[in-house]
């Protein structure tokens, strides 16, 4: 009987206390100073890399390191001058890598903050301390913030979880918005 009335009081609070939809979602907020903030799901572990020895802003993990999503906002991102350049870039990044080579590319495949964006899957082995080597895919995409002015977002997963976790991703992807200067969002929610 205590236990009856315990559940009823639980349940009569979680319906008085208004949830977030966010909140319901399980999504955080994360906004890098000032420029640029994302969602993410809240069972997803981030890291802050925000300091002045590295261009990489911040870092998202899933799993035992299973899925990684690195944002990346620096100098160097802004000497493309145009989507057709930077691809070519993302391309010899992927290709450099240990048996690299590009699977999928274009140019007008993913439109973010209302304009389209250049990207580029490609696999790649990792290079292996012990035992074999893993079978990594990695997808890359700028993601246009301000006129002159993108974030670098790179998806590495082994290539069996790739397609299982990249729905996730591409919502994050999509979250992605400029601060304005009269948008005030929290650092962490």
């Amino acid at each position: 009987m205590k236990f009856i009335i315990l559940v009823l009081m639980v349940l009569s609070l979680v319906t008085i206390v208004p949830i977030g939809v966010e909140a319901q979602k399980g999504l955080k907020t994360y906004t890098v100073e000032d420029e640029y903030s994302f969602k993410y799901p809240s069972n997803w572990k981030l890291e802050e890399r925000e300091n002045r020895f590295t261009s990489v802003d911040a870092r998202l993990e899933y799993g035992n390191n299973d899925v990684q999503v690195i944002f990346e906002r620096g100098e160097e991102t802004l000497n493309f001058a145009s989507n057709d350049q930077l691809l070519g870039a993302m391309k010899t990044v992927i290709e450099s890598k240990n048996s690299g080579a590009v699977f999928e590319s274009g140019l007008d495949k993913y439109v973010f903050n209302n304009q389209t964006a250049a990207y580029a899957i490609g696999t790649y082995e990792t290079e292996p301390l012990f035992g074999s080597a893993l079978n990594m895919v990695v997808f890359v995409t700028g993601v246009h913030i301000a006129d002159n002015e993108l974030v670098l977002v790179q998806y590495v997963a082994e290539e069996n979880d790739f397609d299982k976790y990249f729905p996730k991703v591409e919502e994050v992807l999509n979250s992605i918005s400029p601060i304005n200067a009269d948008n005030t969002e929290s650092p962490v929610t």
